[in-house]
């Protein structure tokens, strides 16, 4: 089955099959993600819950195509059951400073991909990058987290300032990174006659910064206190950091017989063929001399 309904339509008729089928309203509206990406996200309002998730369509459309709405509608309607919250979201924990103050993290986004983001955003640029700030809410799956960013409004709200929310999420994150060898990420995913010889070829020592939960971790990297210990430890005066995503970023101890060029060829060989759209950092690569961060010239 095919037909040659437009994107627009597309999206129309999802809205009201859904909305036949759950008999609840439905709502389309664009969402803004990292480095600018524009998603269609439909939300099923619910009378018992004053929260939804929201459900993407844009990988949908293909499928909407060859098989019609009846299938993308069913499948819609099976992820909304699944991830439908059972009680309704606490308002006062977001509108309580003192009790949202725990729960205040941060995250490392790409300044220039996203202007029209930081523009309703608390934000602190460093360098081509920018801290931003979000809430991080535990779900009914431990193993889940779900994010709230925080936009200029909540600052008016809470009576605070960015420079405030930059100190409370560094105390909130104080432990939650850690730095995992390059050869223990290997050795997990790889056959293990084959890591030995991966790890051979590895010209230099490696080591992923990351969050313990592997999420949001590349913000690690502006932590100077966890960077000095990490230097100290491997005895290096000077770290060269290579954003690997906005969740990790490559530790590695400096040394003369680096080659700039190589290093900035890894970084762009993986944004091109690796990441996800959303997942991009940087192109740059980074030099931190246990005082300073700068771009590596």
């Amino acid at each position: 089955m095919e037909n040659n309904i437009s994107y627009n339509e597309y999206l129309e008729l999802v809205k009201q099959e859904v909305s036949k089928r759950t008999g609840k309203r439905v709502q389309l509206q664009k969402v803004t993600k990292n480095n600018g990406l524009e998603l269609d996200g439909l939300t099923i309002i619910s009378e018992d819950t004053n929260v939804s998730p929201t459900i993407y369509l844009n990988g949908y459309y293909n499928e909407f195509i060859t098989k019609g709405i009846e299938a993308v509608a069913k499948k819609i309607v099976a992820i909304y059951k699944e991830n439908k919250p059972e009680i309704p979201f606490d308002i006062s924990l977001i509108t309580d400073f003192s009790r949202v103050k725990p729960l205040i993290k941060m995250k490392l986004i790409n300044y220039e991909e996203n202007k029209k983001l930081l523009a309703d955003t608390p934000h602190i640029k460093v360098l081509d990058l920018a801290v931003v700030f979000m809430i991080v809410l535990e779900t009914e799956d431990v193993c889940q987290f779900a994010t709230i960013l925080i936009h200029k409004g909540f600052l008016n709200y809470w009576e605070t300032e960015t420079d405030s929310l930059y100190k409370i999420a560094q105390e909130n994150m104080r432990y939650d990174f850690e730095t995992i060898p390059m050869e223990n990420i290997i050795a997990a995913v790889m056959d293990e006659s084959l890591v030995e010889e991966c790890t051979t070829e590895m010209e230099f020592k490696m080591f992923v910064l990351t969050t313990h939960n592997k999420l949001h971790g590349a913000v690690g990297m502006l932590n100077k206190e966890l960077l000095n210990a990490f230097m100290k430890r491997h005895k290096t005066e000077k770290l060269i950091i290579l954003p690997s995503s906005t969740h990790e970023v490559l530790l590695l101890p400096y040394s003369d017989e680096m080659v700039k060029m190589d290093l900035y060829e890894m970084v762009r060989e993986v944004n091109e063929t690796v990441l996800e759209e959303t997942e991009y950092l940087s192109n740059n690569v980074y030099l931190y001399n246990g005082k300073e961060l700068k771009i590596l010239e």
